[in-house]
């Protein structure tokens, strides 16, 4: 036996080493699962996972990481995908170009078509390329989606597959930015699992590059401090620029802008708030927008904690030449202040709470107030549920029955009014795996509606006993066909 060099182990030598080649069938088994959730779909363990994925990655040259592998059973399983892969690109801090998505399309044959229909219209959402891979009758790639700045790493990943790249189809990613820290890149009426109009999200940014102050009101559940920080994170392009900020009935002006605090020595001494250090930095890097969030801006005194600071952050008076002196100065450094053009303000205010402060006129004139309002009823509101797998007959049941409660709030003009009714987000999330779509509507009944119609009524049981039993009426759920297709009704 001839001896090897230390070239010769690591590919130098004269005879070039190559990898041995996959074989794709055995490849592809990897995708096989080993199990069923209660949702239908084949489970992958993590090592199957890798074993298809790690392959894939080293052929490509592509961390393990970038790559996403979900099942598909029907094309009703797509949005609930879309969803998890986003939340896992997030997780892992991946750009979206970066970002692989693989989906195992394990249900019958005639599925395929409609899955690929979908993502003809959505598969810009998922990633900077899309594979969806077949299980039936064979194991096959059943089409492949990329945009323009990931054509060479499409164009291997449809080598290595087998694929013809000439029948991939090139999408455009929506945010080219780095997003990702932000759930709601893309047109979606959905924003971070809370229901949100493109409409209304247009309307909110362009109210806040106008007054540069927003506040985003109404009742309980329609999202407000979902989409007040999914805002400022969109608005900020960096969550270091946000400062997030909630206020209650003990925050002060000394909390906020600047006040007296003793030192470690035993002596008072002026240390600056959260706000004015945040725009000291604001100001520094003036090319940047910094914004600040405030939940739930009227459980504190307002005015006390703005004090002085309320005139400034009007649009028109961010500028050295409207800089005040503040209540409380160091006397070895005094100052001025005034807000920088790059701070925004995003704040949130619930209608509903009795115990809350009044927003005086001085601070609503500084501020657009822009209302979130239920959405029971809407085709978007249906068709987010059933990209949430929640059956088409339960989201018909709920947007009827609250719209039949929300009209009973907003007529009890004595007691409640429209500031009253209950949002669309006690229902955005997902339905557990070890619950029955019944038992998840129950329970949200049971332990968030019930708890508030009893306050909102609690010198009227006759009331609060009417409108529980019409929500605890028994379903009438039409279950669904894998293709969406209605059988019979049960009870």
């Amino acid at each position: 036996m001839n001896e090897q060099t230390e070239a010769d182990l690591v590919g130098g030598g004269n005879e070039a080493v190559t990898e041995p080649k996959i074989n794709l069938r055995d490849l592809y088994e990897n995708l096989g699962g080993s199990g069923t959730s209660d949702s239908g779909r084949n489970q992958l363990t993590d090592s199957q996972r890798d074993a298809f994925a790690g392959p894939l990655a080293k052929a490509v040259g592509i961390p393990r990481n970038h790559i996403s592998i979900r099942a598909l059973n029907d094309d009703k399983q797509t949005g609930r995908a879309a969803s998890e892969t986003i939340a896992e690109r997030v997780r892992s801090d991946v750009e979206m170009l970066d970002w692989v998505f693989v989906g195992r399309c394990t249900g019958e044959t005639e599925t395929y078509s409609k899955i690929l229909s979908y993502m003809d219209r959505n598969a810009y959402i998922l990633g900077g390329i899309s594979v969806f891979i077949g299980a039936k009758p064979d194991w096959r790639v059943i089409g492949v989606y990329f945009d323009k700045d990931q054509r060479k790493t499409a164009q291997g990943i449809c080598e290595f597959l087998d694929y013809d790249f000439s029948k991939a189809k090139e999408v455009k990613v929506r945010d080219r930015r780095n997003l990702t820290k932000n759930l709601s890149d893309y047109d979606d009426p959905v924003a971070d699992g809370v229901f949100l109009l493109e409409k209304t999200r247009r309307t909110i940014r362009s109210e806040l590059m106008r007054k540069k102050c927003i506040c985003l009101q109404g009742p309980p559940g329609t999202g407000k401090t979902v989409v007040g920080k999914s805002i400022s994170n969109e608005t900020a392009l960096d969550q270091s620029r946000v400062l997030n900020l909630q206020f209650h009935q003990a925050y002060s002006y000394e909390d906020f802008v600047v006040g007296w605090r003793p030192s470690s020595e035993g002596n008072l001494r002026v240390l600056e708030g959260a706000f004015l250090k945040f725009c000291d930095i604001a100001r520094e890097n003036q090319g940047d927008p910094y914004v600040v969030f405030i939940d739930e801006i009227n459980r504190a005194n307002v005015s006390q904690v703005f004090g002085e600071v309320l005139s400034l952050i009007e649009a028109t008076k961010r500028d050295g030449e409207f800089a005040v002196s503040l209540a409380y100065t160091d006397p070895e450094n005094e100052r001025t202040f005034f807000v920088p053009k790059n701070v925004f303000v995003v704040a949130t205010m619930n209608t509903a709470d009795r115990s809350l402060s009044i927003i005086d006129y001085a601070l609503r004139r500084r501020f657009s107030f822009i209302d979130l309002e239920p959405a029971y009823g809407t085709a978007e509101f249906h068709e987010f549920l059933s990209r949430n797998c929640v059956p088409s007959g339960l989201i018909d049941e709920v947007s009827e029955r609250f719209l039949n409660l929300n009209r009973v709030i907003t007529e009890d003009t004595r007691a409640l009014g429209p500031g009253f009714e209950l949002g669309h987000s006690y229902f955005c999330g997902f339905i557990p795996k070890d619950q029955s779509p019944e038992d998840w509507y129950s329970n949200i009944v049971k332990h968030e509606i019930e708890p508030l119609l009893r306050d909102y009524w609690m010198d009227d049981e006759e009331r609060v006993t009417e409108q529980l039993a019409l929500l605890k009426e028994p379903l009438v759920i039409v279950p669904e066909s894998p293709l969406g297709e209605e059988s019979d009704p049960q009870v």
